[in-house]
């Protein structure tokens, strides 16, 4: 096991950037199709449609001096001449508006809905220095000024511009490209086809290369999906990947709108972020009953090898937060176990195969989990 997960994992990390709607992405999709075929099961592609954002440029600049940045892909842009004046730190004044890392976030979340800047420059705030991306929460309904991401380490100089009260120009050039992505779906027929089924769900795209954030719950999805084609099930087993994750869940959100019924009636097994991040100490389990808590437990203390709490979670209490599993509770669900880890490198473009994946701690979560989904579906 241990080695075909290296070799799986080693793989969607060199594909590249797994942005949707991209040639990478398109890439991704077909090679985890493949992967499906290869183990005996129809491989079923759920298309959607999606206005990809291609960026032309995008920087602040004052008198000569460059830093390049990553806009928000839910704003708005500007055009290629930018948006010209002096930083204000005043988050309720027009102008072009720096805020920093403190207002990672909420804070800046709530400057875009007051919506007066002409313009933000956020410094981003990750686990460790540098540049780490916010997801696009409302990628289908674009909001608010322009907004560029920078990287901590481009913090003080930037500030320094501020404090001098040196002219800059934010130039965030982007338009919006009809374009396409799909969720990767394959099912395992049950013998009582009366009995609701079980999702195993994880995502399959994000920022950067993400070998740990995606390619462990990846890993582990393929593994159970081996496992689980030795025997019928008695309930059925629908496995799920779903691009779109990082521009609102548009993904999953697709997959759900075409099966109605099914967040409201499967029960949910999900990889979510960082499964055997090298540079990761925890695991959290996020579990909607009791029964799956006493699940989750024994089966953690049987197998993983990364301390890992179990916690109940009412659907009640996934908000935005709750990631794909609140897109479930939201259309009803709630029966659900969430898996996921902590990174030092989450949303960072270091988060790659050759320093941030732990192959053991990967194989101890997929053995973990497939004795999981067996339970589920007897």
């Amino acid at each position: 096991m241990k080695q075909r997960i290296e070799k799986l994992v080693s793989e969607y990390d060199s594909q590249g950037w797994h942005r949707t709607g991209t040639e990478i992405d398109r890439i991704s999709i077909n090679w985890l199709a493949e992967k499906v075929s290869g183990l005996g099961l129809s491989a079923e592609l759920v298309s959607y449609e999606l206005e990809r954002v291609d960026v032309a440029q995008a920087f602040v600049q004052s008198a000569g001096q460059v830093i390049e940045g990553t806009p928000l892909f839910d704003c708005s842009y500007t055009d290629s001449r930018g948006i010209s004046g002096e930083f204000t730190t005043d988050t309720d004044a027009d102008g072009i508006v720096l805020l920093g890392p403190e207002h990672w976030g909420e804070g800046l979340r709530s400057v875009r809905l007051v919506n007066r800047a002409s313009a933000i420059v956020a410094v981003t705030r990750g686990h460790i220095p540098g540049l780490s991306l916010a997801n696009a929460w409302e990628f289908s309904e674009p909001f608010g000024p322009p907004v560029l991401q920078v990287s901590s380490f481009d913090s003080e100089k930037l500030f320094e511009w501020h404090r001098a009260e040196r002219s800059v120009q934010v130039v965030i050039e982007a338009n919006r490209k009809p374009a396409g992505s799909a969720s990767v779906v394959a099912r395992i027929a049950g013998a009582d086809d009366s009995l609701f089924p079980v999702v195993v769900n994880t995502p399959l795209s994000g920022w950067w290369n993400i070998a740990a954030e995606r390619g462990g719950g990846i890993a582990c999805w393929i593994e159970i999906m081996r496992a689980m084609t030795e025997n019928t099930p008695r309930r059925t087993i629908i496995f799920s990947a779903n691009t779109g994750h990082e521009l609102g869940f548009i993904g999953l959100e697709n997959l759900l709108d075409q099966e109605k019924d099914l967040a409201k009636n499967a029960t949910w097994v999900h990889f979510g972020a960082n499964i055997g991040s090298k540079t990761g100490t925890k695991g959290t389990i996020s579990v909607s009953s009791d029964s799956l808590e006493e699940i989750a437990k024994e089966t953690v203390a049987g197998s993983v090898v990364r301390p890992t709490e179990v916690h109940r979670v009412p659907g009640s209490s996934l908000l935005r937060a709750g990631g794909e599993m609140g897109s479930v509770a939201r259309r009803g669900g709630q029966k659900y176990l969430s898996l996921t880890n902590d990174s030092e490198y989450f949303h960072m473009r270091e988060d790659r195969f050759s320093n941030n994946i732990d192959v053991d701690v990967i194989s101890s979560y997929a053995t973990a989990f497939t004795d999981v989904v067996r339970r589920l579906t007897q």
